[in-house]
């Protein structure tokens, strides 16, 4: 998930062996059948019914939101839109700044995401002792042509800060580090002065901004590896799996954090990943790897194409930003446009991670994978664990676990997850409306883990057990159902602010008592279903 910086910018069953740890940040894809809850099984009839509803719903979702944004295309500002392709003939919605931005540049991003991976594969094969050379190179000249030498030189010497700071081998200085270059980022006062010298476009300024908070991470992640690797005893519990990488150079630091495809929008990888699979013997790519990053290149343009389309037909983005018409629109209306909200969001973030994943394939980089559906997620774990992979891992390996983790009993889990989520909140611009996103979903992980604590218990075991297991899953997704609205609820407030969301919870939750709430919570029950479904028959590989 991109930092969300400025306005402009850019966010069981009683058969289960053991519960997740409380407030435990999960972790990759590679420990999915890990946290699979096997559901037990629905009658066809029941399970059905509840498909039906739910996709039923959505359809007529989406056409509520189309008739509202013909019917009120006129009272909206022309300037949330732009002239829409030719063949549709329609206005397109280009309120969202962040797709709008990459969108604009992505002839120029694609033609030198082509020509880094052609370059690499050539030099790998005839040089490679210079592929770690080469790779930042590249990035470093193709910046200097899109935001000039002197903001290049700032993102650099940021990374040399960092470079110093791991020298000393003190876990401490790197994070006072990283909170004192955050503070002048996220400080508009402190970013402008900085900010005045390297160029006076703020479209290019704001390049630089984005980038260098997605170089944070990446810093942090080399200096605490570095830092874990020279100090025996460093005073933090890591995977038994850990294997420290052998090299920490500067260049090691440049070529990990400018290597382009993971360069500007992530996913993050860890610098003990990247390093270990950059260094990999070279060897061709085989067929089937060949046959995936094809598909991953068809099902990137099949994305970009249905978004576009969307915003042409869609818009809720639009609609939200002009309150009188908005507050004047139906409670059906509004709730479509709250939903269509999310779906942008998790589809722009598909296009976006499928197209540097399969660039960085051609390098035998094995990147975090894509966002799941947000409508297949009712559990705030869940959410952590399966839309931003790679931020996910990135705050359970560097803050969650060195806190304690799940090994050092339930009050140190909760404060390694609540000091996980204050610093997504600040690295996302610590705005106080986006508190009712970092508290909610800080709240809901915890109480998930506690939930999972409480479900060992063999008082609730030996409960669980006179149920049956369709009847365990009724339960379980009627918690869920509650869990999803909270959910969908604090992540609109991400995406549109506070005043909006509060008054869809005003209009639809409040004025709309007993029967909006009621209706909403038997769609959410539906989609929960639904869900657990799904996810039975995927086994949970996601």
């Amino acid at each position: 998930m991109a930092p969300k910086t400025t306005v402009k910018q850019r966010k069981s069953t009683a058969c289960t062996k053991k519960s997740a740890p409380v407030g435990e940040l999960n972790d990759s894809k590679h420990s999915t059948m890990k946290h699979f809850i096997p559901h037990g099984a629905l009658p066809l009839p029941e399970i059905t019914l509840y498909c039906t509803v739910w996709m039923s719903m959505m359809v007529y979702l989406v056409y509520v939101v189309i008739e509202a944004s013909n019917e009120y295309k006129d009272h909206l500002w022309p300037g949330d839109f732009s002239k829409g392709w030719k063949f549709i003939g329609r206005d397109k919605d280009i309120c969202d700044a962040e797709w709008e931005f990459w969108s604009n540049l992505k002839l120029e991003m694609i033609l030198a995401y082509c020509l880094h991976s052609t370059g690499g594969l050539v030099i790998s094969h005839y040089l490679p002792m210079a592929r770690r050379w080469y790779y930042p190179a590249f990035t470093v000249a193709f910046l200097v042509l899109l935001v000039g030498i002197k903001s290049v030189l700032y993102v650099v010497a940021v990374c040399t800060i960092f470079y110093l700071t791991s020298k000393t081998q003190s876990v401490s200085l790197v994070w006072t580090t990283v909170l004192g270059i955050l503070a002048t980022l996220q400080f508009e006062t402190a970013r402008n002065f900085q900010f005045q010298f390297l160029s006076s476009n703020p479209d290019k300024n704001e390049i630089v901004l984005f980038v260098t908070l997605m170089s944070l991470l990446r810093c942090v992640s080399f200096c605490l590896e570095c830092c874990w690797h020279r100090q025996d005893g460093a005073g933090v519990t890591r995977d038994k799996t850990d294997k420290p990488s052998p090299s920490f150079t500067l260049l090691d630091l440049l070529l990990y954090n400018f290597y382009l495809p993971l360069f500007a929008n992530g996913p993050v990888m860890t610098y003990k990943d990247f390093h270990t699979q950059f260094h990999q013997p070279v060897q061709l790519l085989t067929k089937p790897e060949l046959l995936t990053i094809l598909w991953d290149a068809i099902r990137t343009l099949w994305w970009y194409i249905f978004l576009e389309v969307y915003l042409h037909y869609m818009y809720s983005a639009a609609l939200v930003r002009e309150a009188p018409v908005f507050k004047g629109l139906s409670a059906w209306t509004i709730t479509g446009i709250m939903y269509s909200q999310l779906n942008i969001f998790l589809t722009k973030y598909v296009v976006l991670y499928l197209l540097s994943g399969l660039f960085a394939r051609l390098d035998h980089l094995d990147p975090p994978g894509a966002p799941r559906c947000v409508s297949t997620l009712y559990l705030f774990g869940d959410m952590w664990r399966y839309f931003d992979r790679g931020l996910n891992v990135w705050m359970k390996r560097y803050i969650y676990i060195p806190m304690g983790g799940s090994r050092k009993g339930i009050p140190r889990q909760i404060t390694g997850s609540f000091l996980a989520f204050t610093f997504v909140w600040a690295w996302h611009g610590g705005q106080v409306d986006n508190l009712w996103w970092f508290i909610p979903n800080c709240l809901g992980v915890v109480i998930e883990g506690l939930a999972g604590v409480v479900s060992d218990l063999p008082e609730v075991k030996a409960r669980e057990a006179s149920l049956s297991e369709s009847n365990r899953r009724r339960v379980r997704a009627l918690f869920g159902s509650v869990t999803l609205c909270c959910l969908i609820l604090s992540n609109l407030v991400f995406l549109q602010g506070s005043e909006p969301v509060w008054y869809y919870i005003t209009r639809v939750y409040w004025q709309g008592f007993p029967v909006c709430p009621l209706v909403s919570l038997c769609a959410f029950y539906c989609c929960v279903q639904t869900n657990m479904e799904l996810n039975r028959y995927k086994r949970g590989k996601w």
